[in-house]
């Protein structure tokens, strides 16, 4: 083999490189939201032989990231051989083919600890000499810095992501109208302001935020700095603060309705802090989430029916936001978030409920409009919301997880009849709800036809963290009511008891710290398999917690308050006494996903353990046994 030949790569490293190659074309095409079977799907392997490879999301994420730098450092290198003050021009051109290659995967996936590790390290001094060079050449502006590049780049990213699939080389062009920004004039006057003009700006589709990039607090964009950081865009808590004071200023919440308070506060940003702009966020990290509301609470600011709409809040907002067009956005974020508008979840059936994708609700197409029928159970809230989120099967003739489409369903139609079923605790706060003919016209379908199944993966990987992974503070839930028992009930105490009731604890402090690391990792991502981990936590705990409580109360926990039917406003795992939450507990470990089902998907999607046998994978729904 000469000295030019490539080496022979071994069949682990092909295979590692067509699954790198398989992800990334999964995300360019869907985004930084395709999900490991997706990218499994696509590389023709297990989900088990993905993980065993990368053993985390992440893990894949910073593999890819580790090839695209590799690729910037080599546009670099070139760009470096350009006679002297050409380099800049020449690699700022080539980045635009990367934005154009990459689309809006680039960002989000440039945007962990170690590729940004790697590109303050690698980069970013090499960029600047090559600045520096061209300032001095008079082939840049002398008071460009290195923040007005990274304008300038994302500026692009922004324009080449919207007109990619129409205008695939407009890159080129927009490369050309910010090179001209930077530049200096003509006749070599100073412009003032800024490096790019607000007009120049527009020419290539303005900038856009890139929301999803990991951003530490203040700071110019060097090598203190994540390089996708921005100045102006960078929101800090301080900023957070300032708005909150301005807002509360403008709109007292003693004297405001609380209606209109709340659907200001939508509009200024500060319902979803880390949604974009004009739909209820402010593109802020996640994490300033809790200064905003901790703000909003001190000053008194009205309900927004938080605790009658978790399903609305954790689950169908996130998955608008993620599907759904910006006419859905417009219609549905928020009256949801206000609290007008309450929503429920029609996912299980008598038949699938473990296996969703086995459900046979059907929906055809008649026109524009498509008639649904069949039968939903276990609905939390029905019986009090106005819309739902429904997956229904669209193609009985394909294999089950491809014939699915996601709908949002209008409960007011009267071809739905809410049904209540009565629990073992005398409420009847879950449903079953039957669909006769019910109408819906396509604008309310979310996603495209037979993607139902990846458009509720975002639903039901956010589900799970919602149940489990709340932010709660020490001894909040279930381990708060048996800590009161215990510190109330001396008599009753035992050394056994104190043994049981300490480890209770224990572990119900390592679950909350655990789900707030899954809270904290939602900042770089969506919810991934990890969730199930926390909700499973979740379920096991509150059913041990809670008998530990009867266990202690001894004859009193066999006097239970009331069996009257009730139908709540919401849903309460704790709030009546020892013996109902008890009771109650039982169904953690069925609603939002079994925890048999749970520990299938840690097994496989976050272990990396081999898949369990499925006979019915490419038989259709039609031909399958159920």
């Amino acid at each position: 083999m000469t000295t030019t030949e490539r080496p022979l790569r071994s069949d682990a490293e092909r295979n590692r490189l067509k699954l790198l190659s398989c992800a990334l074309a999964a995300f360019t095409e869907l985004g930084i939201e395709a999900s490991v079977d997706e990218i499994a799907g696509r590389a023709g392997v297990g989900v088990g032989t993905l993980y065993r490879r990368f053993p985390t999301k992440q893990a894949l994420l910073d593999a890819l990231a580790d090839g695209i730098i590799d690729h910037i450092v080599e546009l670099i290198e070139k760009a470096q051989t350009e006679p002297t003050g050409h380099g800049f021009e020449h690699y700022f051109t080539a980045f635009g083919s990367v934005i154009a290659r990459y689309g809006p995967a680039l960002p989000p996936l440039l945007g962990g600890e170690a590729p940004s590790g790697r590109l303050t390290r690698e980069v970013e001094p090499r960029v600047r000499r090559l600045m520096a060079d061209a300032q001095e050449a008079g082939r840049l502006r002398r008071e460009v810095t290195y923040s007005d590049f990274v304008v300038s780049l994302w500026s692009m990213a922004g324009a080449v992501s919207s007109t990619r699939d129409v205008a695939p080389d407009a890159w080129k062009r927009h490369a050309g109208i910010l090179l001209a920004g930077l530049r200096p004039p003509a006749d070599g006057a100073r412009l003032p302001g800024a490096a790019l003009t607000r007009a120049q700006l527009d020419q290539a589709t303005a900038l856009r935020r890139v929301a999803r990039c990991r951003r530490r607090r203040g700071g110019d964009v060097t090598s203190s700095g994540s390089r996708f950081a921005v100045m102006s865009e960078v929101m800090t808590a301080d900023e957070v603060r300032e708005r909150v004071a301005a807002f509360l200023a403008e709109h007292p919440p003693t004297t405001t309705d609380p209606i209109a308070f709340n659907r200001a506060r939508f509009d200024a940003g500060f319902a979803w802090i880390s949604f974009p702009e004009g739909k209820g966020g402010l593109a802020a990290p996640r994490e300033l989430q809790v200064v905003a509301d901790d703000l909003f609470a001190a000053a008194g600011a009205p309900s927004h029916n938080r605790e009658r709409n978790g399903i609305g809040l954790g689950m169908a907002a996130p998955t608008i936001l993620a599907h759904g067009t910006p006419e859905q956005h417009e219609r549905f974020l928020r009256p949801l978030w206000c609290g007008e508008e309450i929503w429920c979840q029609l996912f299980s059936e008598p038949g699938a409920g473990s296996d969703l994708a086995a459900l046979g609700t059907r929906a055809v197409l008649d026109g524009d409009t498509w008639v649904i029928d069949g039968q939903k159970v276990w609905t939390s809230m029905a019986h009090q919301a106005r819309w739902a989120i429904l997956v229904a099967r669209t193609d009985p003739d394909a294999p089950k997880h491809r014939g699915l489409t996601y709908f949002i369903c209008d409960m007011t139609d009267p071809g739905v009849e809410v049904r209540p079923l009565r629990q073992m605790t005398g409420e009847a706060e879950f449903n079953e709800v039957f669909l006769t003919s019910v109408k819906l016209p396509d604008s309310l379908r979310l996603g495209g036809v037979g993607d139902g199944w990846r458009v509720a993966q975002t639903t039901l990987n956010n589900e799970r963290v919602a149940i489990g992974g709340q932010a709660m503070p020490r001894e909040a839930g279930m381990i708060g009511l048996l800590a009161d028992l215990w510190r109330e009930r001396e008599a009753d105490r035992t050394a056994g008891m104190h043994d049981s009731v300490l480890r209770a604890w224990v572990d119900a402090e390592v679950g909350r710290l655990t789900a707030e690391r899954v809270r904290q990792q939602l900042a770089v991502g969506t919810p991934g398999p990890e969730g199930s981990g926390v909700k499973l936590t979740f379920a096991t705990l509150n059913q041990r917690i809670s008998g530990l409580a009867l266990e202690l109360l001894g004859e009193d926990a066999l006097r239970y308050p009331d069996w009257t039917l009730r139908r709540p406003e919401m849903t309460d795992f704790y709030g009546r006494g020892a013996a109902f939450a008890y009771l109650r507990a039982k169904g953690n470990s069925i609603e939002g996903g079994t925890s048999e089902i749970l520990r299938t998907v840690i097994s496989e999607r976050v272990l990396g353990l081999p898949p369990e046998h499925r006979v019915d994978k490419d038989v259709s729904w039609r031909e399958s046994v159920r």
